[in-house]
């Protein structure tokens, strides 16, 4: 057996809390990754892994492929994930998590697959397969991590709200200090994803839940 074996890296105005969020954050991936995703299930979770099952389409093979995943946090700056894909094929994958600075993170992804010998020749193929994923998905997300921040730094809480909005003021209370953003696992759901699991509600559409009006400053 041999290994093929990527490793890309990419740095963010986002706290280190708020990037892992979003990869544990499964409601958003059959909206915001419409282009990729088709179905997501959690089958189970806890405060610092998941199990699901997931069908996408991978860059360069216009095939839906099913595949199982488990994630967990191995540390506070450190995700594992696998893969358990077709051909019983084992893609493994390490999230380290940088922080850069007080509101800044480096997200370094590297991922591996083993295979017969014989298919070494594939590792070019595999390395601009995963590149093209991890840019396009990457992409994806900023949206969703810009305003989630945004909200953040105003006093968003998940199923809450904002005080300011609920309590109809003329404007958000400013906090003295920066909010820090905590892991706080699992992220709380808002759709059937634990059940039956969710799917892509169109095959071509702009971003889910994007388009909406500006926030004050």
């Amino acid at each position: 057996m041999t290994e093929l074996y990527s490793k890309f890296s990419e740095e963010v105005a986002f706290p280190r809390g708020l990037i892992i969020w979003n990869y544990f954050d499964h409601d958003h991936v059959v909206g915001t990754h419409f282009e990729h995703y088709h179905q997501v299930r959690i089958l189970a979770e806890d405060d610092s892994w998941c199990f699901s099952q997931r069908s996408a389409t991978l860059p360069f093979i216009p095939i839906k492929m099913w595949a199982t995943q488990f994630c967990y946090l191995k540390s506070d700056k450190w995700m594992r994930s696998f893969h358990f894909g077709p051909f019983g094929l084992l893609l493994e994958q390490d999230f380290h998590f940088e922080d850069l600075g007080r509101q800044g993170c480096r997200v370094t992804v590297e991922s591996r697959v083993k295979v017969p010998r014989i298919l070494l020749w594939l590792q070019p193929f595999f390395h601009n397969l995963m590149r093209r994923w991890f840019y396009s998905v990457w992409e994806e997300d900023m949206e969703m991590r810009e305003r989630r921040l945004k909200v953040w730094q105003l006093g968003f809480r998940d199923f809450v709200g904002l005080n300011y909005v609920n309590n109809k003021t003329a404007g958000p209370d400013r906090p003295d200090t920066e909010r820090p953003y905590p892991i706080e696992l699992p992220v709380p759901k808002i759709t059937e994803i634990t059940r039956g699991g969710v799917s892509r509600p169109f095959k071509s559409s702009k971003k889910l839940g994007y388009g909406l009006p500006e926030l004050p400053d």
